[in-house]
């Protein structure tokens, strides 16, 4: 096979594997999960600005996808008590349990995925999503979505697992 073939495969399989865990996530997009989870990790109040640098979208977009997730009260936006121009972004507890949830849903999902395929194919599996992981990290000079608290590009990707909301 051919290495033209190979990658259409691939990319065929890869949109069809990226739809499985996320079936239970209907009532948030893709991109209000990914800031969801940026805000839970980098655990401290941030700027609509600093999260447009740190996504690489538009003010407008990020302005869209926080007014969503604020009428699902997952975020709050606030008036920095110092400069009353600027927006302070914070996740809410709502926030955090809603993750939390949809996380558990999509490691129970690719738990049962991974029992499907047994063990020595699961560990094959995952031994070469690791291996493609760095190789797309080598090549990029950022890594998607994954910034530090100050806005600028992380050097590591966080754990995707959400901390777990306290009781």
């Amino acid at each position: 096979m051919e290495l033209e073939e190979m990658a259409r495969e691939l990319f065929r399989y890869t949109t069809v594997f990226q739809r499985g865990p996320r079936r239970k996530m209907t009532e948030i997009s893709q991109g209000e999960m990914a800031m969801l989870l940026h805000l839970i990790h980098t655990d401290a109040p941030t700027t609509p600005t600093v999260l447009s640098n740190c996504f690489h979208l538009s003010t407008a977009r990020v302005t869209n996808i926080l007014n969503s997730l604020e009428r699902k009260t997952y975020v709050e936006r606030t008036r920095d008590g110092t400069d009353r121009r600027k927006v302070i972004v914070r996740v809410t507890e709502a926030g955090k349990s809603y993750a939390a949830e949809r996380y558990q849903d999509a490691i129970d999902d690719l738990k049962g995925l991974l029992a499907a395929l047994g063990e020595e194919d699961a560990r094959a599996y995952l031994r070469l999503t690791k291996k493609i992981s760095a190789l797309i990290q080598e090549h990029e000079s950022e890594s998607f979505c994954s910034c530090a608290r100050d806005g600028r590009p992380a050097r590591e990707p966080p754990d995707p697992a959400p901390p777990t909301p306290e009781e």
